[in-house]
């Protein structure tokens, strides 16, 4: 019965504890608000603000397209104006009407074996976040340097933000390497701010005339939208049917507990009881 009882005690650990060492130090609410997922009507990628009407993601999610379908964490769908792309360094910015809390750069010095996590939409599953480590510093592909980690990424966390414990972005993911799982890449933050600057100085930044996003009338929805809150609502349905397990677990732990606790020890085959008359 012992052996019963510690068993069932290393399954309240594994239950209850477990999640303690999985504990970050941001709030994910708070920073998906400032994460969108960019339909085009050729795929699906991520990007976050940096500015109250300016979106980041890559140049490769946008392609040639001038105006994109942008996604809020709230299920809202707005249309955006591709304001600025760079091929070369795989950065491009949108603007768009909506206004989002930006999301605050790291100035921290990264170290390799920090933790990190990659938020997007892979697959074209929104608002997915993994986590992982960073594998290595200043990988050098086509000229550029990137960060190297072993979060799982895949097609759609392209332009999503790569942040720390703290949820400040450290990187802007990009690319992965497609024979391999555990190999991804992120733009660092200072080739985004440089990037950003630049556009700034070229008067490519939002807030220009010519730069407005576009109009319902210069742009024609594919759909993005409903299929992005099928996705939405399917993976709120998958939320409650965890928390139902996870509750189904702990009433089965409770009444194994009463079961194994509350049941009197088995008599000996030679116990009697004996009567003695005074």
């Amino acid at each position: 019965m012992k052996s019963k009882f510690f068993a069932g005690v290393i399954m309240l650990i594994i239950l209850f504890v477990s999640p303690v060492a999985y504990a970050i130090d941001f709030d994910v609410q708070e920073i998906y608000d400032s994460v969108v997922v960019v339909y085009t009507d050729t795929g699906v990628g991520s990007g976050f603000y940096v500015d109250e009407n300016l979106i980041i993601t890559n140049a490769h999610v946008v392609e040639d397209n001038k105006s994109v379908t942008v996604n809020l964490y709230d299920g809202t769908s707005v249309k955006g104006k591709v304001t600025e792309s760079d091929s070369s360094r795989d950065l491009a910015l949108i603007e768009v009407d909506e206004s989002q809390t930006p999301l605050s750069f790291s100035t921290a010095e990264l170290t390799v074996g920090q933790e990190v996590y990659a938020i997007g939409a892979p697959k074209d599953i929104p608002y997915t976040m993994t986590k992982g480590i960073i594998s290595a510093l200043d990988r050098v592909i086509s000229d550029n340097n990137y960060i190297q980690i072993d979060a799982s990424v895949n097609s759609g966390n392209s332009g999503g933000p790569l942040v720390n414990e703290a949820g400040e972005v450290i990187g802007v993911i990009t690319l992965k390497a497609v024979d391999a799982e555990g190999i991804g890449f992120a733009i660092t933050t200072a080739d985004v701010s440089e990037f950003i600057k630049k556009c700034e100085e070229s008067d490519g930044q939002a807030g220009e005339e010519s730069n407005q996003p576009a109009s319902s009338e210069d742009y024609e929805d594919k759909g993005y939208a409903e299929r992005y809150k099928k996705v939405k609502s399917e993976n709120d349905i998958l939320k409650i049917i965890v928390c139902i397990s996870v509750m189904l677990n702990i009433i089965l732990i409770i009444l194994y507990f009463r079961k194994v606790i509350g049941k009197p020890a088995p008599k000996d085959e030679f116990d009697f009881e004996i009567e003695i008359e005074e």
